[in-house]
C-alpha cells in the first residue's frame, strides 16, 4: 500500500510540475514583464532594452524563468505531499510541530520574495548602476546593455541567496523553540552560531 501511495504522490506531483511548466511556458512573455516592472529602477527608465548575442539566447532564457517559477509552486506542493504520506505515523504534538514548520518556512518564502523584489532588487539595481558614466564630464564613458541571459541570472541567483537566508532563520527559529531555556542556551552556544551563519554566508556566497 505504501508503494501505491508513494507512485501515485510521485505521478500526481510529476504531473502538476508539466502542467505548471506547461502554463509558465505559455504566459511566458507576461511573467517576463512583470519581472522587469518589479525592478522599478529598471521599469521607469525612459529608454531600456535588452540584447542577445546568440539566436538561441532568447529561447534559452524564457526556458530557464519558466523553470524557475515552475519549481518554486512544485517545491511546496511537493513538501505538502511529503508531510501528508508521513503524517499518519506522527505523533499530535509531532504532527502540529509540523504543520508550524511548513507555515513558517511559506511565510518566510513570501516574505523574503516580496522584500527582494520590491527593496533588495532595486536598491541593488540602483548601487551597481551608478558606476555607469557617461558625458563629457567624465574621463571614460561607459555603456551598460543588460543581456537578457545575464539579467535572469542576476536575478535567479540573487533571490535564491535570499531564499536560503530566509529559510535559515527559520531553521534558527525553529531549534530555539524545542529549547527550554533560549537564554541560557544562545549563551551557551553564541560562538557556534557565529561560526554557523559565517560557513552559511561563505557557502552561499561560493
Amino acid at each position: 500500500n505504501y508503494f501505491i501511495e508513494i507512485k501515485n504522490r510521485v505521478l500526481i506531483v510529476f504531473f502538476a510540475w508539466s502542467f505548471s511548466f506547461l502554463i509558465c511556458y505559455l504566459n511566458k512573455e507576461m511573467l517576463l514583464f512583470v519581472l522587469i516592472k518589479l525592478n522599478k529602477n529598471v521599469y521607469n527608465l525612459d529608454e531600456f532594452y535588452f540584447i542577445t548575442t546568440n539566436l538561441t539566447d532568447v529561447f534559452q532564457a524564457y526556458l530557464d524563468f519558466s523553470f524557475f517559477i515552475c519549481n518554486q509552486f512544485s517545491f511546496f506542493f511537493l513538501s505538502y505531499h511529503l508531510f501528508i504520506f508521513v503524517s499518519p505515523g506522527l505523533f499530535k504534538n509531532e504532527f502540529k510541530t509540523g504543520k508550524k514548520i511548513i507555515y513558517f518556512s511559506f511565510f518566510a518564502y513570501i516574505t523574503s520574495g516580496f522584500v527582494y523584489n520590491t527593496v533588495i532588487l532595486p536598491y541593488i539595481w540602483y548601487f551597481f548602476s551608478n558606476y555607469q558614466y557617461t558625458g563629457s564630464q567624465t574621463t571614460i564613458s561607459i555603456f551598460f546593455e543588460a543581456r537578457l541571459n545575464d539579467y535572469l541570472e542576476f536575478y535567479i541567483t540573487n533571490f535564491k541567496i535570499v531564499l536560503i537566508i530566509s529559510q535559515l532563520f527559520v531553521i534558527i527559529l525553529i531549534l530555539l523553540n524545542l529549547v527550554s531555556n533560549k537564554v541560557n542556551f544562545v549563551t551557551n552556544t553564541r560562538k557556534l552560531i557565529y561560526s554557523f551563519i559565517f560557513s552559511s554566508s561563505f557557502l552561499i556566497l561560493f
